[in-house]
């Protein structure tokens, strides 16, 4: 597979290594960017379309997004979503939200809710970078994280997504499942580096769009779509999960 990576922060770097330690990688590219390290398979891009995907963690992917357009290869981003005005390629699809909140917490909801019932009540809840809250929803997250309060994003359903704003250099994700089918209570959290959770969720996004099934996919799609796909892939690039389930 060749992948093309427009870094612009230390979760993109991250992502890169972590993609560097895949053994089917063949050419890792940089875009506007010559390589510093002495890989055979790291070099800049010169020509978008050689390349099976393009991932960035800009914050604005707006240019990155048009030249995928053009060259007609599938992109991914960190963020949730692209700036506006920028179409996903007629013949190729935008994975949105290659990141903690809107991919990995998810993913492991999908997971857990699959096996959970039809009508368990479902609580994501995710950290994000700002000021603890005082008050909210109470959540906690396995250490160093710990307990925090956390603030409800999104509600659908049965499903209620919360963010918990923290401080310093950790994060992390809880699901939590009122199951109508034993057990009765599901946990499962991931705690880990904040940089690092960023950036397996978005060499996880880049691996799930070289598969050949995301070939079939059109316009902008996110992990929801593809959610049992990453969280297989996420896992293989080792990201751990504390598990707690009721008698």
């Amino acid at each position: 597979m060749r992948i093309a990576l427009d870094q612009r922060s230390e979760v993109g770097t991250r992502a890169g290594r972590i993609l560097l330690a895949e053994r089917t990688l063949e050419l890792l590219g940089l875009v506007d960017q010559n390589p510093s390290d002495e890989d055979d398979r790291l070099v800049r891009v010169l020509d978008l379309s050689a390349y099976d995907v393009l991932v960035t963690d800009a914050e604005d992917p707006s240019d990155v997004l048009a030249a995928a357009a053009e060259a007609g290869i599938p992109a991914v981003t960190w963020v949730d979503r692209p700036a506006a005005g920028v179409q996903a390629a007629v013949d190729a699809a935008v994975l949105v939200g290659a990141n903690l909140g809107s991919a990995i917490a998810p993913s492991l909801a999908a997971h857990e809710a699959a096996g959970a019932g039809e009508g368990s009540p479902i609580d994501i809840v995710w950290t994000e970078p700002g000021r603890p809250l005082r008050r909210g929803h109470p959540s906690r997250f396995p250490d160093p994280v710990g307990p925090l309060w956390a603030a409800e994003r999104a509600r659908s359903g049965v499903v209620r997504r919360f963010a918990a704003p923290t401080q310093g250099e950790w994060a992390g994700a809880v699901v939590h499942v009122a199951a109508t089918e034993h057990p009765r209570e599901r946990i499962v959290a991931v705690a880990d580096h904040a940089a690092h959770l960023e950036a397996l969720a978005l060499a996880a996004g880049a691996l799930v769009a070289v598969d050949p099934a995301f070939e079939e996919l059109r316009g902008v799609i996110t992990v929801d779509d593809v959610a049992e796909t990453f969280l297989d892939v996420v896992l293989g690039l080792g990201l751990e999960v504390a598990e707690w389930r009721s008698d």
